[in-house]
């Protein structure tokens, strides 16, 4: 006898089921077998669905009409309160949420509803895996995922912001006759420059160990205009002079073409903040522009003993618990600092793997390789990378102008940068000469120099030709870029000096990245 076909697994949602229950309703006479035959299930199936009809029902008529499986009428109730206690937390404006306090909580109900006889213990979550299952259900359900918040806003004072802007705001701006390049806002930020990010890359089955953070902090402070200028970068660290810095005989401000300050923890103090104030004043007096300065009103922001003495700087505090909402600085001008800082120290680890010479890659090889040098030379980059119309924008977006948004300047292209320049050369080049007649003596001086240029053309033919030598490496190229750098430092070189071997750099990086070919499969595994 020939063996009966095997019926594939079908997995009903709960509107197919009531669908099968108001079928069976309306055909009283239709066995169960019938059932089945009509739905493409199985007889016993059916007898499932018709024996747990009020469980069906009862979830059907609730708001999981989207679930698959059939849970019981108790994890119905279950979910019920969790959800309201989800709820009740957004509403309370919690911002931490987490599956343990769903657990807890759902505990908690369970033994409200055993209590009150609703549910009986066994029909519910039992162990810790259950239980953690069963939120991981409940979350999936309703498209609730574990996100990760970011910035201050939620603590945010949003009333006195408004109440700032519209009333202190107005005879601010009036002070400096609405003048969009007397308006400044300083800002600190904190970087852990030698901090890599946590997340890696790798295969599902590959187990991977983590390692220490580098918590080697330097706190800079950013100050940026309303009309998109910069003034130089204050820094602030643990030493007076880094070995670091001290090995390529210059000194810190140099390196970062602004201040450069110390105390053991490397954050503000009334000190420097008062010595920055000072500094800042005597700028703006040589430019004999009075200015206003919006700061925060954070403690390192004292400067009593030296407010006599500014007199081309009016400082304005923001109110308190307002920083993430109407601070220029925070709106996006110290993210596209850091962002550009983190590309660049991405850019020297990189540069690590193709080395050959480097074997491995731990913290304490970084940790030798990476020192605050690198870091100043890449904060100083950075801040020069962030754009006019970024900061005009970051402005708009606190509040502080109103008008058409700018577009963000593109990050400029090296290459290109570099392909301009050549080109307005050559343009130069061949530019018209100067129609004054030349003097007989420089006909002769052209005459002799074209006879010459014959006849060492015509010596050049006879030789042989020698062979060129091969172009230096990409590495080679970048280890002598940074072996002159080190030398401009040392002989206290213009600041427009280095921006450009900076340009020259950055250029050299993407051609030697775009060069880069995957290495095909067959060659891995030649020896």
């Amino acid at each position: 006898m020939e063996a009966s076909a095997k019926r594939n697994r079908v997995c009903l949602t709960v509107e197919k089921k009531v669908e099968i229950l108001n079928y069976a309703e309306k055909n009283p006479r239709a066995t169960q077998g019938d059932i089945g035959r009509h739905f493409g299930i199985g007889q016993s199936s059916v007898s499932t669905i018709l024996k747990n009809k009020s469980s069906i029902m009862d979830v059907a008529s609730s708001s999981l009409k989207g679930v698959r499986k059939n849970r019981s009428s108790n994890c119905v109730l279950l979910e019920k309160g969790l959800e309201s206690f989800h709820e009740a937390c957004l509403s309370k404006k919690l911002t931490t949420i987490t599956y343990d306090m769903l657990i807890v909580k759902g505990h908690q109900i369970a033994d409200e509803l055993v209590a009150k006889d609703l549910v009986e213990r066994k029909d519910l979550p039992l162990t810790d895996i259950a239980w953690r299952s069963f939120v991981q259900r409940f979350l999936a359900k309703r498209k609730i995922k574990s996100r990760k918040t970011h910035g201050e806003a939620a603590d945010a004072d949003v009333a006195a912001a408004a109440a700032f802007m519209e009333d202190t705001w107005p005879e601010v701006f009036a002070s400096v006759d609405g003048d969009p390049t007397r308006v400044w806002n300083m800002d600190e930020t904190g970087l852990f420059w030698r901090a890599l990010p946590q997340r890696t890359l790798a295969c599902v089955n590959e187990r991977l160990s983590g390692s220490k953070t580098q918590k080697d902090r330097i706190t800079f402070a950013t100050t940026v205009s309303m009309s998109g200028e910069r003034l130089p970068l204050l820094a602030i660290g643990n030493s007076k002079l880094p070995r670091a810095v001290a090995a390529v005989k210059s000194t810190p401000a140099a390196v970062i073409g602004g201040q450069w300050c110390s105390n053991p923890k490397a954050w503000m103090n009334e000190q420097i903040f008062s010595e920055w104030l000072l500094d800042t004043n005597r700028t703006f007096r040589r430019k004999g522009k009075k200015i206003v300065l919006l700061v925060d009103n954070c403690p390192g922001h004292k400067f009593d003993g030296v407010a006599d003495r500014l007199d081309y700087v009016r400082v304005v505090f923001l109110p308190p618990n307002t920083t993430s909402v109407i601070q220029p600085c925070d709106a996006g001008i110290i993210q596209s600092f850091k962002c550009t800082y983190r590309r660049l120290m991405l850019r020297k680890v990189v540069q690590f793997v193709d080395d050959p010479t480097m074997a491995k890659l731990d913290t304490a090889v970084l940790k030798k390789n990476v020192n605050i040098l690198h870091c100043l030379q890449y904060a100083k980059s950075s801040w020069d990378s962030v754009s006019e119309a970024t900061i005009q924008n970051c402005w708009r977006k606190a509040g502080f102008v109103m008008g058409p948004t700018v577009a963000d300047d593109v990050p400029v292209d090296e290459d290109d940068t570099l392909q301009t320049d050549i080109t307005e050369l050559e343009r130069l080049d061949s530019t018209e000469p100067c129609r004054v007649a030349p003097s007989d003596d420089v006909c002769e001086i052209v005459q002799a120099l074209q006879d010459e240029t014959a006849d060492s053309d015509r010596d050049d033919e006879d030789e042989v030709a020698e062979e060129l030598p091969s172009p230096p490496s990409a590495a080679e190229l970048l280890q002598a870029v940074s072996t002159v750098r080190l030398a401009l430092y040392a002989s206290n070189a213009d600041s427009s000096m280095h921006a450009s071997f900076s340009r020259v750099e950055n250029f050299l990086s993407a051609k030697a990245s775009s060069r880069k070919q995957q290495t095909r499969i067959d060659e891995l595994w030649r020896h």
